[in-house]
C-alpha cells in the first residue's frame, strides 16, 4: 500500500494500530509514537510503504492552513 499526503500538511507524528488483537511494543510489533523523515522546506518527502498481511490502522497529524 502507498499513501501520498502532500508534505506541508504532514505534523511530526503518525502511528500505526493493529486491528487484530497484537501486542505493539518494541522487539515484538512496532510501532507508535513514528515521525517522518525531515526534509529541508519545499523538498519532497519519499514515499511511506507498509506491507502487512494483517488488518491495520494508519493515524497521521495534519497541520491547519498557517500553522
Amino acid at each position: 500500500m502507498l499513501l501520498s499526503t502532500p508534505s506541508l500538511l504532514h505534523k511530526p507524528i503518525m502511528y500505526l494500530l493493529s486491528l487484530d488483537d497484537q501486542v505493539l511494543q518494541f522487539g515484538k510489533l512496532v510501532s507508535t509514537s513514528n515521525t517522518y523523515e525531515p526534509v529541508a522546506p519545499g523538498n519532497p518527502r519519499k514515499p511511506v510503504t507498509l506491507t502487512t498481511d494483517q488488518p491495520l490502522l494508519w493515524s497521521m497529524g495534519i497541520r491547519k492552513e498557517g500553522e
